[in-house]
């Protein structure tokens, strides 16, 4: 180093000149030293591998070997002339002697950084001159001797950029690498956190919640560990984690802990212990109803175990077996109550289960009817336990009557109230159910109630036709109206005659406002319908093959066609609606069938008692006498056969006043009457003290029109009128071929 030879740990200066080789050889190398001024305040360098200083240089191109030109030779006998010795802008030269005689090196330190910083107090050599090409003072022609230093491994030289590169380089690379390490920062997550897990004690399938830091916010996105078994993931966000405990814990051992954890894509988190529980599940009792000293089967999950006890109303039961899904108990001596409910609690060691219900009594039980009250018609729910899930393996009677049946279930039975006997405007009936060859108490009722009225209005109802039977009556308290056998568009024959009731029951009631009427329809197919409205109901095949099957022993073998009975059908419900709404004499189903003279006599008492306009009164049909309710069960049931007598609508006697031009009012009196299929009868007529009464001639009755002629004086009189309900009015004529107009009459039924 500037010509002096120096060993390992020398420090070096800006400025200096270090040869690395013998000097002047072809083989050596030239290095110029240029420290950084601000070199106090950086950390020294590290020592390469083998414990070599590791230098840094200004240019690198100063690394590559330096070659000097051949020395001139020197006159004989001359020793080369010495370097001068360095002033103070030039380094210092090293003396021929100690170039001549050099001292070995010192062996480095170990693990002994280079100082690149002389020590304080030291005096820092000047800079030397730019050294380029030089031959330094102490290269000489003679070979020398490869020396300890030579002998030494060489020394590793790491070039270092000064100047502005190196600050470029140096700033790009710790911009990069502060962004790396930030990124990395940022894109790795701390691994999760598991602060608590609520509630601190469950049991399998139940619902934890873990809170924590670190979770995933989707539920796939974290794996919960209940020991070894994984829980299903409901919910999560980055605090908070919804899970359902493994049904793989369920044969855990009471009270065992099991540790939770959370695992992410950043790792997993600490372990928390969750203490997990096994308590028994009761879940039914075989049977529901028992009395005590019976046998009950009370079934569940984890019934078994140590100490199970079993407590009826309080009370403890006597345990015959125990099984996992099963206990075998009696019932214990306790007070009866017909439909009594007592709590049944099963005790597995401290666990208890779920309180389990009771019925004191035998099945069928009935607990409770809903609605408690209602009129006939009224869909009424009927609970309890032992029914008979399939409809037709039940029976229910309110009092003595049965209820149609519209669907079923062990517990629950959903019927029809029928028109049981009443004995006044509200009347507690039992409600029975027979079902599985048991009978219920009937200690639960239902009050029928019937409209406190003084005119009576029907209203239609679905009902039973007989036990088993797939036929379903459309009824009012007068009797069956209606023979349904076809569940058309419904679930049920039952499902339909309750909607063709309530359509039937809505038409009446509106026919107390404005005019209503039903008529019978051909197209698309035969059916009842209100005038200029919907229809009410359609009359199949299968309906009209009813009728030759029905429960009465005079419909066997009855036949009739869809379009027959759809104007049967229409004109008993015309009748109903004429009498009972409407006040007026029905006359429909006497042009059918002369059991229609039912109707027509109600229609005749209600006039002697209330008068034209004052309806049927509920007297006259509450209760109803047998022979009443035998004429309109009949008249409904029996279908018209063979030639119908349609004059048997204008039978009986008819009062009113008749008007000739000229001669003013006067008062008449009409008696129609069947002598056999052919009608005949009588006028009465009387002109102040004088009465006169005349057979009439040629009388008949053809599609609502009646027709008689009347000779009076010697000229005959033209009697032609309409039948509306009770009146027949019209205009008399001539008889003969001129058919002149003589004025007007207007009858009105009498009796």
């Amino acid at each position: 180093m500037n010509g002096e030879r120096v060993g390992a740990g020398h420090a070096l200066q800006d400025g200096d000149r270090v040869s690395l080789g013998p000097p002047g050889s072809r083989a050596s190398v030239k290095l110029l030293v240029r420290l950084p001024r601000d070199l106090g305040a950086m950390a020294p360098l590290p020592f390469a591998t083998g414990d070599q200083p590791v230098f840094a240089v200004e240019d690198v191109a100063a690394v590559t070997p330096y070659v000097p030109p051949p020395p001139a030779p020197a006159p004989a006998g001359l020793e080369p002339a010495p370097v001068p010795p360095p002033v103070e802008e030039a380094p210092a030269a090293a003396s021929p002697s100690a170039a001549a005689k050099p001292e070995p090196a010192p062996e480095p330190p170990a693990a002994k950084p280079l100082p690149l910083v002389p020590p304080p107090g030291e005096r820092r050599r000047p800079a030397a001159a730019e050294y380029a090409s030089d031959v330094p003072s102490i290269v000489t022609d003679r070979v020398r001797e490869p020396g300890p230093l030579a002998r030494q491994p060489p020394v590793r030289v790491q070039a270092r950029v000064a100047g502005p590169r190196l600050l470029i380089v140096g700033l790009v690379t710790l911009a990069v690498t502060g962004l790396a390490y930030f990124t990395y920062g940022r894109l790795r997550q701390p691994p999760p956190v598991v602060n608590s897990v609520l509630p601190p004690k469950v049991e399998a399938g139940q619902t934890v919640a873990i809170a924590g830091t670190g979770f995933g916010k989707s539920a796939e996105a974290n794996t919960v560990r209940f020991g070894d078994a994984r829980g299903e993931v409901t919910s999560a966000s980055d605090s908070q984690l919804s899970v359902t405990v493994p049904a793989a814990l369920e044969a855990a051992r009471d009270g065992v802990e099991i540790p939770v954890s959370v695992e992410t894509r950043s790792g997993r988190s600490n372990a928390i212990f969750l203490r997990v529980r096994r308590v028994p599940h009761p879940s039914r009792l075989e049977p529901e109803v028992a009395l005590p000293g019976e046998e009950v089967v009370l079934a569940g999950e984890n019934l078994d175990g140590t100490s199970v006890s079993v407590q009826v109303g309080g009370e403890p039961a006597e345990v015959r077996s125990v099984q996992p899904g099963a206990v075998r108990l009696v019932v214990p001596s306790i007070p009866v109550t017909e439909g009594r409910a007592v709590p049944v609690t099963l005790r597995v060691g401290t666990e208890a289960g779920r309180p389990l219900t009771l019925l004191l009594g035998r099945l069928p039980l009935v607990t409770e009817v809903a609605p408690g009250a209602g009129e006939p018609g009224e869909t009424v729910v009927v609970r309890g336990r032992g029914f008979d899930p399939e409809a037709a393996g039940n029976r229910v009677t309110f009092g003595d009557e049965p209820a149609l049946l519209l669907s079923a279930s062990p517990t629950e039975l959903k019927t029809v109230a029928p028109a049981a006997a009443a004995t006044g405007s509200q009347t507690p009936v039992p409600v029975v159910v027979k079902a599985r060859g048991g009978t219920s108490s009937g200690a639960v009722s239902f009050t029928l109630v019937r409209p406190s009225t003084s005119v009576f209005i029907p209203r239609f109802f679905a009902a039973p036709v007989a036990l088993d039977s797939d036929q379903v009556f459309v009824s009012t308290l007068l009797g069956p109206v209606l023979l349904l056998s076809e569940r058309e568009a419904s679930s049920s024959v039952a499902a339909r005659a309750v909607r063709v009731a309530s359509a039937l029951n809505a038409a009446f009631d509106a026919a107390a406002s404005r005019p209503v009427a039903f008529e019978a329809r051909d197209s698309p197919a035969p059916a009842v319908a209100v005038a200029g409205g919907a229809v009410v109901m359609t009359a199949t095949a299968t309906d009209a093959a009813g009728y030759g099957r029905g429960p009465d022993p005079a419909m066997k073998g009855q036949r009739t066609t869809p379009r027959a009975l759809g104007d049967f059908w229409a004109a008993l419900l015309q009748d109903q609606l004429l009498l009972f709404v409407q006040h007026q004499r029905p006359s429909r189903v006497l042009e059918m069938s002369p059991r229609g003279k039912a109707l027509v006599d109600l229609y005749a008492e209600a006039e002697r008692r209330v008068g034209a306009a004052g309806g049927v009164p509920v007297a006259l049909v509450s209760p109803l006498s047998p022979v009443q309710a035998r004429a309109f069960r009949e008249m409904a049931m029996v279908l018209p056969a063979g030639p119908s007598s349609a004059a048997a609508a204008v039978t009986g006697r008819w009062e009113g006043m008749m008007e000739e031009t000229g001669s003013g009012e006067r008062p008449i009196k009409l008696r129609l009457r069947l002598e056999g299929a052919r009608l005949a009868g009588s006028l009465a007529t009387q002109a102040g003290e004088l009465a006169m009464e005349v057979p009439l001639e040629s009388p008949s009755y053809d599609k609502g029109v009646v027709s008689f002629v009347v000779t009076s004086g010697g000229a005959p009189r033209l009697f032609r009128g309409t039948l509306q309900g009770s009146t027949i009015s019209g205009t008399i004529q001539r008889a003969g071929g001129d058919k002149q107009a003589l004025g007007r009459f207007s009858l009105r039924y009498a009796e």
